[in-house]
């Protein structure tokens, strides 16, 4: 089993493989979802450099960044 962590948001990149091509409504949408609620399920991520690069969870990724910035 992997170790959870709690990463700052300002640490994590979007991965060569991320999907760009998102709607602003469906991202406001989970936005709102997550301010509201949290996020449910966990975005992926691996150690890049310095920073981490998202893996799985790139639209979740977006919303939390969106909503924490």
């Amino acid at each position: 089993m992997y170790p959870v962590e709690e990463i700052p948001v300002k640490k994590i990149k979007l991965g060569s493989n991320s999907r760009l091509d998102i709607e602003k409504e469906e991202l406001d949408g989970l936005m709102t979802s997550i301010q509201e609620v949290g996020l449910l399920q966990p975005i992926g991520v691996r150690p890049a450099g310095a920073k981490f690069e998202v893996t799985y969870g790139n639209r979740r990724f977006l919303a939390c960044r969106k909503a924490w910035n």
